[in-house]
């Protein structure tokens, strides 16, 4: 597989582990920022990766909704981030996902 997009994936299957990616060539995995405050009892999971599978980690400062593309929703009432921050954080995974995607030769 060239390429593995991943939206602040959280580990929530029993009896599979999910927490190494070893099966594509370049991922690109956008997380919240703990300090915003969502989904605190969420484990992130896939950040781990081979050392021959490129590796690119995203920061950004949103909820775990806004993240996934659905800002000012989900737990957005509960996390410490103001709603311009939240949508701000939707429109720059999009614009992450869309860029690492087309290099690794996906079209839109």
């Amino acid at each position: 597989m060239n390429f593995l997009g991943l939206y602040d994936a959280v580990d929530r299957a029993i009896g599979m582990d999910g927490s190494r990616i070893t099966n594509v060539d370049s991922v690109l995995h956008i997380v919240r920022n703990p300090e915003g405050g969502s989904r605190g009892w969420f484990g992130n999971t896939g950040l781990q990766a081979d050392s021959d599978v490129r590796y690119t980690e995203v920061v950004l400062m949103g909820t775990h909704s806004a993240i996934g593309g659905d800002p000012g929703h989900g737990d957005f009432n509960s996390a410490n981030i103001p709603l311009a921050q939240e949508m701000m954080a939707a429109q720059q995974a999009d614009s992450w996902m869309r860029a690492y995607a087309g290099l690794a030769g996906l079209i839109f």
